[in-house]
């Protein structure tokens, strides 16, 4: 019977010296053999030696019982090259033998089998190495990523996203995010209590409600615009303009503009820790540490990295985390 998957070839070098008899080569595996119609039967019964887990099939029983551990947690051998291996590494080493790379360098397109080959190829090979210019002012960076980044926060045409506080303008909202986190997280202060804000209309609303403080029609600063109930705290806040610090500390003579700023110093040095944490007991001289030490407890996270979205209790943790992707686009 003729095979359709079989065929004889003569070629110097496959011939038995014995017999002299002809090689086949089976167009399937590529095998020379020299009964093709028994090696025929290899392929016929292929289909009855298959894995019941995955349905994979194999040419015998024993490569089945060998693929088996791989289901079974156990250290199998690869097929091709018989390196015996666990079956978390199988996939990974199988791309050697498939061609597959799935690492690939982002700075010369050369792409890896493994992770460990592209850090290894990046610190060979580019570190220290700045081969994307800015065509504009000229700063060089490591990778397209970093470029990009660098011409839509410095040179970006058009800027449509404007900070509220200082009306700074930029590209997108991430980099708008970035900046409010890291130059006005909490930056308005009630002068009163002590109490921090990200804006100036969260202040007056907590002026107005908490410390029944005027409208816009009150007291106003002439330098920053802030409005005050009575003069006498308009006389308070102004000191802050002038540098006049009145108020001074008697242990270790530091002086200050406001009352509240001092008293809240002299906890220093008495120890004194007034608000006191009800989950673990830990106490703090201030409200305002002791509600951001709470998040802790309850797992709230309001501070989002606007470059990886990643979340964190205070803005403390976010400043230290966004030093991180700083210090990655200078030094890949």
């Amino acid at each position: 019977m003729e095979n359709s998957n079989l065929k004889r070839e003569k070629s110097p070098g496959v011939l038995d010296k014995k017999a002299n008899r002809q090689y086949t080569t089976c167009s399937l595996c590529k095998r020379s053999v020299l009964d093709y119609k028994s090696h025929q039967k290899v392929h016929m019964i292929r289909k009855s030696h298959k894995c019941e887990v995955c349905n994979k099939v194999f040419l015998n029983e024993r490569y089945v019982l060998m693929h088996r551990k791989l289901h079974l947690g156990e250290k199998v051998k690869c097929e091709i090259c018989f390196i015996i291996i666990t079956p978390a590494s199988y996939k990974r080493h199988m791309k050697i033998h498939t061609g597959v790379k799935d690492y690939k360098c982002d700075m010369c397109g050369r792409s890896f089998f493994k992770f460990s080959f592209l850090k290894r190829h990046i610190i060979n090979k580019h570190l220290g190495e700045k081969p994307y210019e800015c065509g504009t002012c000229g700063k060089a960076f490591t990778g397209p990523y970093h470029l990009q980044r660098h011409i839509d926060c410095k040179h970006a045409v058009e800027k449509l996203f404007k900070c509220e506080h200082c009306n700074k303008m930029f590209a997108s909202q991430s980099l708008l995010r970035r900046h409010i986190s890291a130059s006005h997280e909490k930056q308005y202060q009630c002068d009163i209590c002590g109490m921090q804000f990200s804006t100036r209309q969260q202040l007056l609303s907590h002026g107005q409600k908490d410390h029944g403080l005027a409208d816009e029609s009150g007291f106003r600063c002439e330098v920053c615009s802030k409005v005050f109930a009575d003069s006498y705290t308009l006389k308070i806040h102004s000191k802050i303009h002038t540098g006049e610090k009145p108020f001074t500390c008697h242990v270790c003579g530091k002086s200050f503009s406001r009352l509240f700023n001092l008293q809240s110093h002299e906890k220093v040095h008495t120890g004194e820790k007034t608000y006191k944490c009800e989950i673990c007991g830990k106490a703090f001289n201030r409200k305002y540490n002791l509600n951001k030490h709470t998040k802790i407890h309850t797992g709230e996270k309001i501070y989002a990295c606007p470059v990886c979205l990643k979340k964190f209790c205070t803005s403390e943790y976010l400043e230290k985390h966004l030093k991180v992707h700083d210090h990655k686009s200078e030094n890949l």
